[in-house]
């Protein structure tokens, strides 16, 4: 995924992704889905990863920081990514996406305006990488 500094939009974009989150959020996602229960696990693996490396860190003197790393096939335009980040702070998300496909053309972009849809076109990693920052 881009850094930070390479995937900032410029102003242009800025203000394009800005009212897409805010009067548009909704096309950013596929809803819940069962999001909330995966949060808990996502939770409850971070919670026995740390209670597992505090064993191991008391036995061996050890101290290294437990992760649960997730791998997302297919990252859209990036608000799981963003969210499974904020979940727990020992959560590292891997994001694969090949941005080729047009995904404007989704009925979900139905309510954009032609205009908004044909300047979105060649910036979906770039919303993709705002969401996750946002």
């Amino acid at each position: 995924f881009p850094t930070a500094a390479q995937s900032q939009p410029d102003e242009y974009d800025a203000d394009l992704f800005a009212s897409i989150h805010q009067h548009h959020a909704d096309i950013l996602t596929f809803g819940e889905n069962g999001r909330q229960a995966l949060d808990e696990e996502i939770r409850r693996l971070a919670r026995a990863k740390k209670q597992q490396q505090q064993a191991k860190s008391n036995v061996h003197n050890q101290t290294t920081v437990p992760t649960v790393v997730i791998l997302e096939v297919g990252v859209w335009f990036g608000s799981s990514l963003a969210r499974w980040l904020n979940v727990h702070p020992a959560v590292h998300v891997i994001g694969v996406d090949p941005f080729g496909v047009d995904t404007t053309t989704h009925g979900k972009f139905t309510e954009l305006s032609p205009s908004q849809r044909q300047r979105l076109r060649p910036m979906q990693r770039s919303l993709a990488a705002y969401t996750i920052e946002q």
